[in-house]
């Protein structure tokens, strides 16, 4: 059976081709609590009260694995509430 990542976790793994400073230290993808899976990104740093690990979530991974070409664009928060809309009375 094929790992099935649940929604509101990621994976990461150690970059092996890590070339250049500029790239990350770990890679691998998240999938947010609606179902969307992103590659994500990390670097660990360090910082004034010791090493944490800073992360960025990059493109839409596609249905076979490979990345989207499109951004990523996601709603995790709503950007209006609907009780701020005129009722019915």
């Amino acid at each position: 059976m094929a790992f099935e990542m649940r929604p509101g976790s990621f994976s990461l793994f150690k970059n092996d081709k890590k070339e250049k400073e500029t790239q990350p230290d770990w890679k691998g993808s998240i999938k947010l609590p609606n179902g969307e899976e992103f590659w994500f990104d990390a670097w660990t740093k360090q910082g004034a009260k010791g090493e944490f690990i800073s992360g960025k979530i990059g493109n839409p991974k596609t249905a076979n694995g490979g990345q989207s070409n499109q951004p990523a664009a996601f709603k995790i928060f709503p950007t209006s509430n609907p009780m701020d809309e005129e009722g019915p009375f």
